[in-house]
């Protein structure tokens, strides 16, 4: 993984091991998140910059859940030497430790 920044819908940063709340308001654990890549495109000849994909586990399922990001590194930083990107993921929000807690309901009342 690089020094790139993740964030996510409220442009809240995250990283590996932070908990997420996604489409379905399931909180999950962010297991990983893959490097971002590139490509040629076939027909135009120019480069393509693949996004990386973010991987959340649920407690009640095995299957790492996929998402994908985009680049939202603001202009300037984009033409540095090496830059730092940003990569934003609308489909996930950040969730504080306290929103995990067991004693939350669906609702996120207290019981």
């Amino acid at each position: 993984m690089s020094d790139d920044i993740y964030i996510d819908w409220r442009e809240t940063p995250f990283k590996i091991g932070d908990h997420v709340k996604c489409d379905d308001d399931q909180v999950g654990l962010v297991t990983k998140i893959s490097d971002p890549d590139g490509d040629v495109d076939d027909d135009t000849g120019r480069g393509i910059l693949i996004p990386p994909k973010l991987f959340v586990k649920f407690d009640d399922s095995d299957v790492e859940e996929q998402f994908t990001g985009y680049n939202a590194t603001p202009a300037p930083d984009w033409y540095d030497e090496e830059p730092q990107f940003t990569w934003q993921f609308d489909d996930v929000e950040v969730v504080k430790d306290e929103d995990t807690a067991p004693w939350r309901s669906a609702t996120g009342d207290r019981p």
